[in-house]
């Protein structure tokens, strides 16, 4: 197990969409988006297991179907155009002989993977049970183009996924850019990446694969993920961090936590989400570090943005909020978790800790977090941040649990979500505990935006 036996997906480019379509066309496209359909689906499940070669993931629960194009574990799309696509599972070494290696959910589209949630190896059963895996991006999708999830495993051994979750979104005509890139390393300061190509570049705002230049003002929506590798190229085992800055402020950070050995936990996953006002031809890049400065080893990491359209004549502009904090200490039965950073707020809907829906109808929300061991007496054992509709649980995000509160000290968990809301509706997030034991979570942001009013 001490060498990956695989190759590194490289983005599959679909020409429809590397076409840098000038802003004026967006612009022009976008006056008729209150036309647009209304296409969205979310799905989850629980309890994979496989063994072998790809094997075809099955969605127990369908959350949201709007355009009818979730059918027998594969989504057919309903219509062309662009399309935001978020995945996200939690691999599990501790039931079902599931493997501590590396464990994949791979996101498959007209039979090609694209991209995966990456769920890292360990250095044993016991170092670090569970391990989440997040990935998203946006592609240009044909009309009846078949997207599905197959799980895969570093050398074919038995992989669990104690649970697993796919969102997608369709986007339309909109400026919008996703970005991928292999093998990052650097040593000492904060460097800016570079990522190797852009499976999408809608309005020519991805700029020389390093920077996201919207032609237009407005709030603008960004999901990224890394998988840091301190088994390879010299990676350290500490925190590292992809950070994402506008201009030269950081408003976002994915964080990949530290072990308390190089092999304790050899690749671990960093995720965040965030939506934010940007001013037209501002600058947007991501950018590497670590704690101490150690040379660090990013062996996978996306970047996704794209622009947040009125979703309808009701709204009158574009519906979102996003939100971060930091720091929530807690024990006993979940407990609401307050945040401390307001990043938009379009409608005055968010008030710290809930957002109550202006209007009804179908919303995106996706969270991440940081589960800490290493301070604040936070338990190393499971952590859920729960996503709460209508004061009922729908799903939650989950860092999984390690063998000591040393071993792994920082884990990450991740969630996305459609779901359909009536007007007044209120979503809150709840951070619990295995056991209900003392939990710190050291970071956590949670975005949310209209679809489409029903």
């Amino acid at each position: 197990m001490s060498s990956l036996a695989f190759a590194h997906v490289r983005p599959r480019f679909a020409l429809p969409c590397l076409l840098a379509v000038a802003a004026s066309a967006i612009d022009a496209q976008a006056q008729t988006l209150y036309k647009k359909p209304l296409i969205a689906f979310s799905v989850s499940g629980t309890d994979h297991t496989s063994f072998g070669g790809p094997v075809t993931v099955s969605f127990q629960s369908e959350h949201l179907d709007e355009g009818n194009g979730w059918t027998n574990n594969a989504y057919i799309a309903p219509a062309s155009g662009l399309y935001y696509f978020h995945l996200s599972g939690v691999r599990d070494s501790l039931y079902n002989g599931g493997t501590w290696d590396d464990a994949f959910l791979n996101l498959t589209i007209g039979g090609s993977v694209v991209g995966r949630a990456w769920a890292g190896q360990f250095d044993s059963l016991d170092a670090a049970k569970r391990m989440t895996g997040a990935y998203s991006v946006a592609r240009y999708v044909q009309k009846g183009e078949v997207v599905t999830v197959t799980a895969t495993s570093d050398g074919n051994p038995i992989r669990h996924f104690a649970k697993y979750e796919l969102s997608g979104i369709y986007l339309g005509p909109i400026t919008a850019f996703s970005a991928s890139g292999v093998d990052h390393t650097s040593i000492g300061n904060a460097d800016q990446l570079t990522f190797q190509g852009a499976h999408c570049n809608l309005g020519a705002c991805w700029k020389a694969n390093q920077f996201f230049q919207p032609p237009r003002q407005g709030i603008y929506f960004f999901s990224g993920q890394f998988v840091r590798d301190s088994a390879t190229l010299g990676g350290t085992s500490d925190d590292v961090m992809m950070d994402l800055l506008v201009g030269t402020n950081g408003v976002g950070r994915a964080w990949a936590g530290e072990a308390n050995s190089q092999d304790a936990a050899k690749r671990m996953t960093g995720a965040f989400s965030f939506a934010t006002h940007l001013p037209a031809n501002g600058t947007v890049t991501a950018n590497s570090s670590s704690d101490g400065g150690f040379a660090r080893h990013l062996a996978a990491f996306e970047l996704t943005g794209f622009k947040v359209l009125p979703a309808g004549p009701l709204t009158g502009a574009a519906l979102a909020f996003s939100a971060s904090g930091s720091n929530h200490i807690s024990s006993g039965s979940p407990i609401q978790m307050v945040y401390q950073t307001e990043h938009v707020d379009t409608h005055n809907a968010w008030d710290g800790s809930t957002f109550t829906a202006p209007v009804q109808g179908c919303y995106y929300f996706e969270l991440a977090f940081v589960r800490d061991s290493s301070g604040s007496s936070g338990t190393g054992d499971d952590v859920y941040v729960n996503l709460d509709i209508g004061g009922t649980t729908q799903g939650y995000g989950w860092a999984g649990e390690a063998l000591t509160s040393d071993g792994v000290q920082r884990m990450t968990g991740a969630y996305s979500t459609a779901r359909f809301l009536t007007q007044g509706q209120t979503v809150t997030t709840r951070a619990g505990s295995d056991g209900n034991v003392l939990r710190h979570v050291a970071e956590f942001h949670l975005t949310g935006f209209l679809l489409g009013v029903k």
